[in-house]
């Protein structure tokens, strides 16, 4: 059986420290590997020459130029339509330190044309999404500040509005898992929330009716 994986991807910007390299990683790639064929190709179906280089990457499968925006991590879902949607997260670098890009960001492919980037309202935060229909997006964001929500969007991604709120603990810094794949409705994703001061962080299993409970004795376990 043949399995398609799609990959969004981020160059490092050769010579931004000064050095010859950055650790930071900008604009926005994607192309799709094809586990019977071993072959790589892009968005419009054309096969891609390896090792890929920058300058062919930039001709074969740019999505979007970030500026002086850098990227961090990010995930790809198909719509109904068969067409990708990319999730990633923009932040404004500073010399000499390291500064996890924040603002949520969506790209789709409508066939024709890569569209969206920032501006769609999202907050700072870090998450996974899912896709149903074209139009149809919505993402699962743990937000600074402490909370964890849905962000909606029926526009295509053009705006994103706050959902159902599923957790809430002011303050919390969180870290959280993709979407979890073929999910039971009290199980859509983890989110741990860091204790400042400490190793050790609080785990949330979160459904559609917020975090599964259980007695307190069970649950504070090191």
């Amino acid at each position: 059986m043949s399995y398609d994986y799609h990959l969004c991807w981020n160059y490092d910007a050769p010579g931004r420290d000064g050095l010859g390299h950055a650790p930071d990683r900008y604009d926005v790639f994607f192309m799709i590997f094809d586990t019977a064929t071993g072959e790589w190709r892009n968005v419009q179906g054309e096969p891609l020459a390896m090792p890929i280089t920058r300058e062919y990457a930039e001709q074969m499968t740019f999505v979007a130029s970030t500026g002086d925006h850098l990227t961090f991590n990010g995930s790809s879902h198909l719509d109904s339509a068969g067409h990708p949607h990319i999730g990633t997260n923009l932040g404004i670098p500073k010399t000499g330190e390291f500064l996890p890009a924040k603002s949520t960001t969506h790209y789709r492919w409508t066939g024709q044309e890569w569209v969206g980037g920032p501006g769609g309202g999202m907050p700072n935060a870090r998450g996974d999404f899912e896709v149903s229909d074209p139009m149809t997006i919505r993402f699962l964001l743990a937000e600074q500040g402490g909370i964890v929500a849905w962000w909606n969007s029926t526009d295509g991604g053009a705006s994103f509005t706050r959902g159902q709120l599923l957790l809430e603990r002011p303050g919390a810094g969180w870290a959280t898992s993709a979407l979890i794949r073929d999910p039971h409705p009290d199980a859509r994703v983890i989110v741990a929330e860091k204790m400042p001061g400490t190793d050790w962080a609080r785990m949330y299993l979160l459904g559609d009716n917020g975090p599964v409970q259980r007695p307190r004795a069970e649950a504070e376990q090191r």
